[in-house]
């Protein structure tokens, strides 16, 4: 049997994994122990009792950019960043240092706790920079220039470039790891009152709102089920090992903001209103899709969940 440590499991992908957990999702790795450290991971199972009834489930309290020691773990999942744009506007210096730090301090619990683990670091699609709709979704290998981006996306994808760096001496020195950079979600525990539109629109329809589309410009996403996202990170955990490999973590299966828009507003019979947008040329687009082809070849991932079943299983299942 095996134990699962997730750091930074208070946000969406911590509270995935529990629920998958929950429903025994992850029995193909024999897990049959999960703990959970962050910085108010007490607090987090005295709200969320649900996830915590099996006594196998522990909650750590502890900062891991200045912990002192680490439970061991057959797979580890770091996931320890805010994806709470808001932070990101107002204080960007003190979230990028946030991010490095906990990686930092990780590194060294890392040689001393888990030589024997898998782990998976948890970067984002964001360290690409800027994607163009005409090169199609983007593969691990083609780094764009993120000099461009607003303080905000430059801080946290300089903090997530500068992490999967910080990882390399592990791979160094023979421990297994591998990066996930992640692009979009949608689950049970979509965030609904965030910067994630889809999460916003789900709001607005359930309070039988018109659906307002924000954007001045075509805009692309792909979105990724919580189910397929769990099955992904620990398959990419068990085939961790010193070559360090990335893998985007994803859809392929790219969908305008506006047709999201529509979909779900004609599942609860409302209106949609996009009173900035514009179609521009190609290039001005928003395209934010990844290309999984890697993933797919090399560890026979794909996507078990299309976009229109993701929506739907994220309507009849989420937490508003």
């Amino acid at each position: 049997m095996s134990h699962l440590l997730l750091i930074g499991g208070t946000g969406f992908f911590g509270k995935c994994f529990l629920d998958a957990y929950s429903r025994g999702l992850l029995s193909p790795w024999n897990i049959n122990r999960l703990t959970l450290v962050a910085r108010h991971a007490s607090n987090f199972a005295l709200t969320h009792t649900h996830f915590f009834k099996n006594t196998n489930i522990q909650a750590i309290d502890g900062d891991i950019s200045c912990m002192h020691e680490l439970p061991f773990a057959d797979y580890v999942i770091h996931a320890a960043a805010s994806s709470n744009a808001s932070k990101y506007i107002f204080r960007p210096d003190v979230e990028q240092l946030n991010i490095e730090t906990a990686v930092s301090n990780y590194i060294q619990l890392a040689q001393k706790y888990h030589r024997e683990s898998r782990i998976v670091y948890i970067s984002s699609g964001a360290v690409y920079g800027k994607q163009k709709m005409l090169e199609g979704p983007i593969p691990e290998s083609r780094i764009h220039d993120i000099s461009h981006f607003d303080l905000n996306k430059k801080s946290y994808a300089w903090a997530k470039r500068n992490g999967e760096l910080l990882f390399q001496p592990l791979a160094s020195a023979g421990l297994n790891v591998a990066i996930a950079r992640c692009f979009a979600f949608m689950g049970p525990w979509l965030p609904t009152d965030q910067h994630f539109a889809i999460g916003n629109f789900i709001r607005n329809a359930f309070l039988q709102q018109t659906i307002t589309v924000l954007a001045d410009r075509p805009v692309y996403r792909s979105y990724m089920y919580a189910d397929d996202l769990v099955h992904w990170l620990m398959t990419i955990a068990e085939h961790a090992d010193s070559s360090l490999h990335t893998y985007n973590v994803g859809s392929d299966q790219p969908v305008g903001i506006l047709e999201a828009a529509h979909h779900i507003a004609n599942i609860f019979g409302l209106s949609v209103s996009a009173p900035n947008f514009k179609i521009n040329s190609v290039d001005d687009a928003d395209y934010y899709v990844p290309c999984i082809g890697k993933a797919r070849h090399q560890l026979h991932l794909d996507l078990q969940y299309d976009f229109f079943q993701s929506i739907d299983e994220t309507i009849r299942t989420i937490q508003i």
